[in-house]
């Protein structure tokens, strides 16, 4: 009898805690790599500051598919902050992809999705998501390996 009670507490603080299904780790995922492809083109590319659309759309999904989750309010912020960037302002673009990069890096830890790791530049004072652990700064050509990551 115990051992059945442990087992529906541990199961109800599981459930308490927001565990999200596969499809809504799915959807998280689906923003981290469309967070991933533009910084990947930052690094390629310097001169450029390609397009969000691709992210806009991931966010939009993900806070639909997560409604009622930890997660979904800050995938909304993200949403407002992605469809409010300047895409002719480096400044205001590098500002709106460390804000949106900030929120991630928090759905992270409270959604336990693994693989990809939050990054900080205290020269720049801005935040980047990557998949893995390698140190490849987006903002600073000049500054590729400056940042840590944000344990």
């Amino acid at each position: 009898m115990k051992i059945l009670l442990y087992s529906l507490i541990l199961f109800l603080l599981s459930f308490c805690k927001g565990g999200l299904s596969e499809s809504q780790k799915s959807e998280i995922v689906k923003i981290f790599q469309e967070h991933q492809k533009i910084q990947e083109t930052l690094v390629a590319n310097p001169k450029s500051l390609p397009e969000i659309k691709s992210l806009i759309e991931s966010l939009r999904s993900g806070s639909k598919s997560l409604q009622g989750t930890k997660a979904e309010s800050l995938i909304k912020s993200s949403l407002e902050i992605a469809e409010k960037t300047n895409l002719s302002s480096e400044e205001s673009y590098f500002d709106s992809l460390s804000k949106i990069a900030e929120n991630l890096g928090t759905v992270m830890k409270e959604t336990e999705v693994a693989s990809y790791h939050l990054f900080y530049c205290p020269m720049l004072n801005k935040y980047w998501v990557a998949k893995g652990e390698t140190l490849v700064n987006p903002y600073a050509p000049d500054m590729r390996d400056c940042g840590e990551m944000v344990k």
